[in-house]
């Protein structure tokens, strides 16, 4: 947010009613920032579409059959990962709570 902020494409701002929290608002450099990558998505998303559009089903398919089969190979190494971690003992000090954000990202 800093980044942004800096670079003026957001501000932050506060209710009166509620100093706690901290609000985001594009300005005008931000809009224009959204406008520009809005249409380059919308480009990406007619090049993608017709590249899919000229394959053939059984190349669908196959594309398809190996992306799970890949999904569940890597749902697999995430749980051994997951098993591997939760058996090494943390040590108290590194237990610390994680700190809560007052940034509430509304805007």
């Amino acid at each position: 947010m800093r980044r942004l902020v800096s670079k003026g494409a957001i501000q932050s701002y506060q209710l009166p009613s509620n100093q706690k929290e901290i609000y985001y608002r594009l300005t005008p450099y931000g809009r224009e920032i959204f406008k520009q990558h809005r249409l380059r998505h919308q480009d990406w998303e007619d090049r993608d579409r017709m590249f899919f559009q000229s394959l053939n089903s059984d190349m669908l398919d196959m594309a398809l059959q190996f992306m799970n089969i890949y999904n569940g190979y890597l749902e697999m190494k995430v749980a051994e990962l997951s098993e591997q971690n939760s058996s090494v003992p943390i040590a108290p000090d590194e237990q610390a709570p994680l700190e809560e954000s007052t940034d509430s990202g509304a805007g």
